[in-house]
């Protein structure tokens, strides 16, 4: 759990903003919560906010596509945690959020209860963060309501300076922005985001080889 304390604020102020920008467009305080409660995926929620108007099977669908990455991940785990049973993986791998893997891949957590702890850490944070942007969202400047995108970036090139521990690394994470890029220019951003995902992990596995 100490391992996640240096990102806990990211994590509280991407709550907020998501809170803020869900009441916004017209979700009550407690349903932003019971999502976040819920749900617990910034990526997918965010998404979902904007198609609110669409069919519930569009908003499932485009969550689906923006959850595609956490499968490389979850499938990493068998190289990460070797000595840990398949279906012990498993349930981490219900764990695992963006920064867990970014922590358990630069090698700060490496066992079981660790990656648990992790997530106990990370989960209220973003509940909490969830509320405090929904009830605060009447008193915040409306461009601040529309900054949560900019810090889901920022958010995530910290996570990937955090987990680049060599030059390997950082030419896959270079190769899989420089993928999710060309991605977007052809493609709506939730499918860049799972192509861009595989594409990191499959050279990563082929220069771990």
């Amino acid at each position: 759990m100490a391992a996640t304390l240096p990102i806990l604020p990211g994590i509280l102020a991407w709550g907020a903003a998501f809170g803020a920008a869900a009441v916004a467009v017209g979700l009550r305080p407690a349903g932003a919560v019971t999502m976040s409660a819920v749900a617990w995926s910034g990526t997918a929620q965010a998404a979902a906010l904007s198609l609110l108007s669409q069919p519930p099977g569009a908003i499932f669908l485009s969550s689906v596509l923006v959850s595609l990455r956490f499968v490389p991940m979850g499938l990493a785990l068998a190289g990460l945690l070797p000595s840990t049973g398949r279906w012990r993986r498993v349930l981490l791998a219900c764990c695992l959020a963006d920064a867990t893997f970014a922590i358990v891949a630069a090698g700060r957590v490496r066992t079981p209860a660790a990656i648990f702890g992790t997530w106990l850490a990370q989960y209220p944070a973003w509940v909490a963060g969830t509320a405090l942007g929904a009830l605060g969202a009447p008193l915040l400047p409306a461009r601040l309501l529309g900054a949560s995108e900019g810090l889901v970036a920022v958010i995530f090139a910290v996570l990937v300076v955090e987990a680049c521990t060599d030059r390997r690394q950082a030419g896959v994470a270079a190769l899989g922005a420089a993928g999710a890029a060309t991605a977007m220019l052809a493609l709506p951003g939730t499918l860049a985001l799972p192509i861009a995902a595989v594409l990191a992990s499959a050279v990563g596995m082929a220069v771990r080889r």
